[in-house]
């Protein structure tokens, strides 16, 4: 309040270099060379402490709110406490994105995935149902015109014929649920809640999870390695409970630049027993009221919304003075 900036942005939404306000030429000021700014802690966070809930009122609430929980929520925990604290328990909505980003990642998912449930029951020509469903979206999400979104659009539907045309799946040897809901019980005081893309089934009656992931083949296969990720058992765990089948293995299918398959053949032995008690333990945490900012991988914190408000970089500048 003691302090007045007067600043404008350097360049517009074109790349192109803006002019200062003719008001400022009238202002005894010197210019300043622009340098790129983000707000910064009002307080170092050393002198934050652990963030926790401890209130017993707030804690019964969080109980009362996790007796359901997504394989999506748990991995948000997993990733950053204080990310599923914004998502989940303040259920915080982002700024809405620029016209120019809405075709974003998550609306090419939803686009891809929209289609392929549709097509894999008659298995046509893709190219018309993409047509149809991706007029729809641009038109929800007021996407604007332009080279941007026909560049996507080609792309996505250069991924969608050559899925199509992929044979390394087996088709013909299995009966498949598409889009299929499911809850259950994990244990007395937890139900697992989700939805599979696709699910085969042999006339033996083993069966197959596919996950369908609009993204790269090097993205789809680092996802076996992610310790972070309960999407698999949880899913595997939901065929034999939700749906009465013998779950058999699992795969992640990368649809972007190629079709890649990558996951399961067959469940590790004890695999899935370990990754419920995982689970357990992450439920357990987040009933205890932790929402502290710790990203697994903080990688990732660029794609969060809550960035801004955690100042992640903050807390790793901190760090990276105690090594010292």
């Amino acid at each position: 309040t003691m302090l007045t900036t007067l600043s404008y942005p350097e360049f517009d939404a074109r790349g192109e270099r803006n002019l200062p306000s003719l008001y400022l030429e009238g202002l005894a000021l010197a210019a300043e060379e622009s340098r790129a700014v983000r707000p910064q802690p009002r307080y170092p966070p050393a002198l934050r402490g652990r963030a926790e809930i401890r209130v017993p009122g707030l804690l019964e609430f969080l109980r009362d709110k996790t007796t359901k929980l997504s394989p999506t929520d748990l991995e948000s925990f997993l990733q950053c406490p204080f990310q599923y604290f914004g998502r989940r328990t303040l259920r915080l909505k982002a700024a809405p994105s620029r016209p120019q980003d809405r075709l974003d990642f998550l609306v090419q998912g939803n686009i891809v995935h929209e289609v392929l449930a549709a097509w894999w029951v008659d298995q046509g020509d893709v190219a018309p149902l993409f047509e149809s469903v991706f007029e729809r979206h641009v038109e929800d999400e007021r996407i604007p015109i332009g080279y941007h979104t026909e560049r996507l659009h080609n792309a996505m539907l250069d991924d969608l014929r050559g899925f199509v045309g992929d044979g390394q799946w087996p088709r013909g040897d299995f009966q498949s649920r598409m889009e299929e809901k499911f809850v259950f019980s994990l244990d007395e005081s937890l139900a697992i809640s989700g939805k599979i893309d696709r699910l085969d089934t042999a006339p033996d009656g083993r069966a197959y999870v596919i996950d369908y992931k609009y993204s790269s083949a090097q993205n789809t296969k680092d996802k076996l390695k992610d310790e972070n990720l309960l999407q698999a058992p949880l899913y595997l765990m939901a065929a034999e409970e939700f749906f009465g089948v013998k779950a058999a293995g699992m795969f992640y299918v990368g649809i972007k630049g190629g079709v890649v398959y990558a996951g399961w053949k067959e469940i590790p032995e004890g695999w899935l027993e370990q990754k419920k008690e995982q689970t357990l333990q992450v439920v357990a945490a987040i009933r205890a009221g932790r929402v502290d900012v710790a990203p697994a991988n903080p990688d990732k914190c660029i794609y969060c919304e809550f960035r801004d408000v955690c100042r992640v970089e903050a807390g790793a500048a901190e760090a990276l003075a105690e090594g010292a």
